[in-house]
């Protein structure tokens, strides 16, 4: 996987930019405020994740512009590739205009659809956070690892937490509109919503039980860090009924690394 080029329209402070990359080591220099991690945000853009600086859509187009544009062509394991992302401005009645994602000049339905298709990994000063922070940023960043080598994992992440808001925006309402815990068949539907919560956690414990598995080969069980982080992002996902996923993720886990 390498990038071949990239060309850029009213993203952030860049107005215009068209890079070819060299084959090997790219080094991007400049003095502050010139773009550099600009660029790198446009680059990381193309994996399907959102904005590593936690930006939205509309604060990457250069200001006093209406729309921006990014043009990507790299080198997958098959074959050269070509991606685009072109996000818009709202209309004068403020209404949003659709984000345009497109994978060999095939329209995706969004961005997320780009994870496993191009890969990157950025560090920035904000990741030393992962450190210093709780450990809802730890789980945050191995979210958007495990997305990107197995695609599904988002799909089931963003499942997830879809119906975790509908359930506590049922139970919030619930003492107002005591209707809402019945449907029209008479069928109770927080039964449900647990159903689809616990369905959706436990798909994502499988898959990231999977990536743990790839990611230890050749590292010695007991003396792995990667394991132990896995065991401090992970031990608070609710799992499925019988499946304790701290408990069998740390059991892999060592000395100092249980208090992560």
């Amino acid at each position: 996987m390498r990038i071949k080029s990239i060309e850029l329209q009213n993203f952030r402070n860049i107005a215009s930019l068209s890079l070819q990359a060299a084959p090997d080591v790219n080094v991007i220099h400049g003095e502050n405020a010139q773009g550099k991690t600009n660029l790198t945000e446009a680059i990381w853009m193309f994996t399907g994740a959102k904005s590593f600086r936690g930006a939205k859509d509309r604060e990457m187009i250069r200001f006093g512009e209406d729309h921006c544009r990014t043009d990507l062509v790299f080198q997958s394991a098959l074959r050269e590739e070509t991606a685009s992302i072109e996000l818009n401005q709202p209309d004068a009645r403020g209404e949003k205009r659709a984000k345009t994602v497109c994978l060999n000049e095939v329209p995706l339905n969004s961005a997320a659809e780009l994870a496993g298709q191009f890969y990157a990994v950025v560090f920035s000063p904000a990741h030393l956070s992962l450190v210093r922070e709780g450990p809802a940023l730890r789980r945050k960043f191995l979210d958007t690892a495990i997305g990107q080598i197995m695609p599904r994992y988002g799909h089931y992440l963003h499942e997830y937490q879809r119906t975790l808001l509908q359930r506590n925006t049922l139970l919030k309402d619930a003492e107002r509109h005591p209707q809402l815990l019945e449907t029209k068949s008479g069928r109770r539907t927080l039964p449900a919503q647990r159903r689809r919560l616990l369905f959706a956690a436990h798909a994502m414990w499988n898959v990231s039980a999977h990536w743990q598995h790839r990611s230890m080969r050749g590292f010695p069980p007991a003396e792995s860090s990667l394991t132990c982080i896995i065991c401090a992002a992970l031990k608070n996902r609710t799992a499925a009924p019988g499946i304790n996923c701290a408990a069998t993720i740390s059991s892999s886990c060592t000395g100092s690394g249980r208090r992560i």
